[in-house]
Order: C-alpha cells, then structure tokens, then sequence
C-alpha cells in the first residue's frame, strides 16, 4: 500500500509541474557570420567568441521586419540570432535577422 501511494505522489509531482522537465534556455547572439552553411552558421562576438547555431526548418531569417531566404545570411553579414539549448555549445536558431553593421566602439 505505501508503494502506491508513493507512486502516486511521484505522478502527482510529475505532471502538475509548472516548469518543463527537459527545458532549455533562450540566448542572443549578436555579431558577424564567419561561416554559413545550410545547417548551421558560426558567428564572431564583439567579445572575439565563435558561436556556433545551428539551423533547421523552423528557423526564420529576417531583414527589416521582412522574411528573407536563408541564402542572404553571407559571411561578413551581421546578424542577432535569438536561439535555445543548453548551453552556448548547443544553440538551435529560432530566428536570425539581419541588422546593418554595429559601429566599433570608440574609446574617449
């Protein structure tokens, strides 16, 4: 009898959660495309960090408020990609937009 009502208690916990049990977190990636390919990009922070995302068919590519193909992401292009995993070694893109240059920072 305990050993049901332990099970219970463990389906109870289980499915009233309010939080995903496998959850990943949101991050953005800002900065320029050093590598392009179908199924992923690599991007160069302004921190000199390669990010690479990979890319699937739900991602979405953007310029302008306006959908484009994937085909314009090209290296030199600057892009703000906001993606999902685990951790910045496992980045899947929801969406990429392109964005005019980021000036450098000017020091006074």
């Amino acid at each position: 009898m305990h050993l049901r009502t332990a099970y219970a208690a463990m389906a109870v916990f289980l499915f009233s959660s309010e939080t995903p049990l496998f959850a990943h977190d949101n991050f953005r990636v800002i900065g320029i495309v050093t590598k392009a390919e179908k199924v992923s990009i690599e991007v160069k922070t302004r921190a000199n960090n390669l990010i690479a995302v990979q890319i699937d068919k739900e991602t979405e590519f953007f310029r302008d408020k306006q959908k484009v193909n994937q085909a314009e992401v090209k290296v030199g292009r600057t892009v703000v990609v906001d993606a999902y995993g685990d951790d910045y070694e496992d980045l899947l893109a929801l969406q990429v937009r392109l964005v005019p240059a980021i000036p450098a920072s000017s020091s006074p």
